[in-house]
């Protein structure tokens, strides 16, 4: 018994010796363990970054690359069921004595349908011509909300 005592004073007596060289280690594991959580929980994020947010470029297969680097001609956008300069109840595809929910409603299906970020990456020609049709439907919008609340 006379051991262990021993042993157990000399423990006691180097621990309250070190006990700040003790504290700073386990900081410094506690602070290594939570940066390596937190870097897991960062790479197992839902959130992704479209390519064209990357700035990368598309992969594309040895036929599509032939293809690619032929010479197109640059045909205009075809999109069905959207007049981009007409009356704005034309636009929204709503009578022209619409409701603000009416009007609300066609905007939402519109912009889901044309959104520029739906239609091609950023700077392509899809998307610049998206931009304006999103542009001429949010005007017709909000010019068929201001009728609709001079109505009133």
């Amino acid at each position: 018994m006379d051991e262990t005592a021993s042993t157990r004073e000399t423990l006691v007596n180097w621990l309250s010796g070190h006990f700040g060289v003790l504290q700073i280690a386990i900081s410094v594991i506690f602070i290594l363990f939570w940066l390596n959580a937190r870097n897991r929980a960062e790479s197992k994020s839902a959130f992704k970054l479209r390519e064209a947010d990357r700035g990368l470029k598309f992969k594309r297969g040895a036929n599509e690359t032939a293809a690619a680097n032929a010479p197109t001609k640059k045909e205009p956008l075809r999109l069905d069921g959207i007049v981009k300069d007409g009356a704005p109840h034309e636009v929204l595809g709503v009578s022209a004595l619409a409701s603000e929910a009416e009007i609300q409603k066609a905007y939402k299906e519109k912009m889901k349908r044309y959104h520029p970020d739906r239609l091609g990456r950023p700077g392509s020609r899809e998307w610049e011509e998206g931009t304006a049709i999103a542009e001429s439907i949010n005007r017709a919008r909000l010019a068929m909300l201001e009728r609709a609340k001079n109505r009133k």
